[in-house]
């Protein structure tokens, strides 16, 4: 039976950065997003690759190290609605016209 590892927990990544001299503002200006988004991630209520790769980098270890769960099982899962299917339209001449 195989254990899949458990990411590191909130607190334990706060501990690497504090030790990297990193913070979430610094890492949030070279991704451009807000502080809150870097915490988001941090926390695990949101999920970007982006963002984790940034702090991976920022504290100077992989990033499955620190996220193993979404790298084990092929790669970050995207988040959303799947993309609507383009509908068809006649135009006036009642000719299709692809939307």
């Amino acid at each position: 039976m195989y254990i899949t590892p458990k990411n590191l927990p909130p607190v334990e990544i706060k501990i690497l950065m504090i030790r990297a001299n990193v913070t979430q503002t610094a890492i949030a200006k070279k991704c451009g997003v807000s502080h809150a988004s870097i915490n988001k991630v941090i926390e695990g209520i949101t999920v970007s690759d982006r963002i984790r790769r940034a702090i991976a980098e920022a504290v100077g270890v992989e990033v499955e190290r620190i996220w193993p769960d979404p790298y084990l099982t092929g790669g970050p899962r995207k988040r959303g609605r799947p993309k609507k299917h383009k509908k068809e339209k006649f135009n006036h001449k009642h000719r299709i016209v692809n939307t």
